[in-house]
């Protein structure tokens, strides 16, 4: 007996097919309306909703027959799927399809047969409501219209089932969503608070006349409020890093770099929290290339992400980090291996799912902080580098995170590293002795601090509060004004810093413009590039760093420091 061929898109047909969750169901009155009154129209002893599942045809309703279900290769309905049309058979004894059919030979003695496919989409059929006879016989074209009519009613129940089913699963994970979210909003809620209280804390002891002993000298008051700035300032490039890499406006570089060199940046970063938890930390490299074509900064980023998590879940333990890599697959493989507190296997599952605002579970987040957006970051850089990240874990023993990345071997003669940068400049007490700056700031507390730190460090300083201040400023000849080095805000009223530097570069103007920017991101430094700017500084920065970068920029323009003759 011949079996029906499969239809050629036989994987999605059953994939709708399992979408409407209906297979194995009881008996609904919808359905058996429909077969009850297709017998009667078409005056046969037997209608069927039967649905074609890979190995066998089952019956959503059945009038006239008690069989729950029968094989596939027995199915006559299997044909009627595959024509995507009605299908009638007069004599099932003289049809070489169904002579020898098992249903045909022995009971229920099938002679007649026809059937209309249950078409839910343009290209996926479910199976069929079919009539059935034990004698040789026809429909004429009412019966068959009819037929066709209570097909598609059938259809659209079934079409409504898998919408039900597709809300319901939307629903339960808009749900689980909103759960996490709200579990994520509390947690950084804690993560910020924290934080900002010992900053306005420390900083109201700061404003007192005397400060008690307790608390230190000003130099430790000082470091407090420092290290939580900075604790405060990683939350928000975290949440600013996922915002972008969600949206998909993260663009990953390929440039040569010594991958070697950034593993040791980034486990030197880890290294002071693993000493203070007395945990071991290490690095090895297997045969990995001198330069490889890699964004350097999201590989730091990912190494440091792992490395800290790993540290953070160990104590008095050992923390490794391994790197290796396939010349055949230019593949770099980064492993970070712990022997610390290890996961569960639902606590496993969880972190492998790599969903944002999510940790192990709450009372992870509780013992050892933090808000869960580490790993989805590092999950989402790796796969847009052209990789994979993986997890294994062993409760109470330890954790293995492995990250395979793209990067090609680079050629001799290519050279590692970013864009070039100014020249290097040399340590003085006062590196910007003669110069004139001004600076383009709207928010007072900045342009106090930056005029400070500018100052002390020789400059004579101007400061306005817009771009069109600025503009007015340096005049229709920008390079004969007299300063030799502009600090441009890029958000300010009035004129924005873009739309100021533009002006005075289409004016003519030469002299270095150095961006100040609270957004950090490479297409924000991208932008004030175009927009005329020799470098994108992003706030908050450190003195060293911006007295180190004007005083380069100066160094490099060969129009700088006139006045300081």
């Amino acid at each position: 007996m011949p079996a029906a061929p499969l239809p050629a898109n036989e994987e999605q047909r059953l994939a709708a097919l399992m979408s409407c969750n209906v297979l194995d169901t009881p008996p609904e009155r919808r359905f058996d309306d429909l077969t009850a009154l297709a017998a009667r129209l078409c005056d046969t002893p037997i209608a069927l909703v039967s649905l074609v599942d890979s190995d066998r045809q089952w019956f959503k309703s059945r009038h006239g027959l008690h069989t729950e279900q029968t094989p596939r290769d027995q199915a006559f309905c299997g044909y009627a799927i595959l024509q995507g049309r009605p299908l009638v058979i007069p004599d099932a004894t003289a049809d070489p399809r169904t002579a020898d059919n098992p249903l045909v030979t022995g009971e229920p003695k099938i002679r007649f047969y026809a059937g209309v496919p249950l078409q839910v989409s343009d290209e996926e059929i479910l199976g069929t409501l079919c009539v059935i006879d034990t004698r040789p016989r026809t429909l004429d074209d009412d019966q068959l219209n009819d037929l066709e009519a209570l097909a598609r009613q059938a259809a659209a129940q079934l079409k409504l089932d898998r919408l039900n089913c597709q809300l319901a699963l939307t629903a339960r994970e808009a749900c689980r969503a909103s759960r996490a979210k709200s579990s994520f909003l509390a947690n950084m809620s804690h993560e910020i608070r924290t934080p900002l209280t010992s900053i306005i804390g420390y900083a109201d002891l700061l404003a007192t006349e005397q400060t008690h002993e307790a608390f230190g000298s000003q130099d430790e008051i000082a470091e407090t409020i420092r290290r939580n700035g900075r604790h405060l300032l990683a939350l928000v490039n975290d949440i600013l890093d996922l915002s972008r890499i969600e949206s998909g406006r993260l663009t990953i570089e390929r440039v040569p770099t010594d991958v070697r060199r950034i593993i040791d940046e980034a486990v030197e970063i880890a290294r002071p929290a693993a000493e203070s938890r007395d945990v071991r930390l290490n690095s090895m490299f297997d045969a990995v290339p001198a330069r490889l074509l890699i964004d350097p900064v999201r590989v730091k980023q990912i190494v440091v992400n792992l490395t800290s998590n790993a540290v953070k879940f160990s104590a008095a333990g050992r923390v490794d980090v391994e790197l290796g890599y396939d010349a055949g697959q230019q593949s770099l493989t980064l492993v970070v291996r712990d022997t610390g507190i290890g996961m569960t296997e639902e606590q496993l599952e969880r972190i492998r799912r790599f969903e944002p605002f999510s940790q192990a579970d709450m009372s992870t987040t509780r013992e050892f902080g933090g808000t869960g957006l580490g790993l989805r970051i590092c999950h989402k850089l790796v796969k847009q580098m052209g990789g994979q990240i993986a997890v294994e874990s062993v409760f109470g023993q330890g954790s293995t995170f492995t990250a395979a990345l793209r990067a090609e071997a680079c050629e001799a003669d290519e050279t590692i590293g970013h864009t070039a940068q100014p020249p290097a400049v040399e340590a003085t007490e006062v590196p910007l002795a003669g110069a004139w700056v001004l600076v383009a700031e709207d928010s007072p507390d900045n342009q106090r601090l930056i005029r400070h730190h500018l100052q002390r460090a020789g400059a004579e300083v101007e400061v306005v509060e817009d771009g069109r201040a600025a503009c007015d400023l340096l005049g229709p000849m920008p390079d004969l004004a007299g300063y030799d080095l502009v600090l441009m805000d890029m958000q300010m009223p009035v004129m924005d810093g873009y739309a100021a530097t533009r002006w005075l570069r289409e004016a003519g103007g030469t002299l270095p413009i150095l961006a100040l920017t609270a957004s950090a991101g490479a297409s924000d430094g991208e932008r004030c590039r175009e927009a005329g700017c020799d470098e994108h500084l992003p706030k908050p920065f450190e003195p060293a760093q911006l007295i180190a970068r004007c005083a380069a920029h100066l160094q490099g323009n060969a129009n700088a420091w006139r006045r300081s003759a």
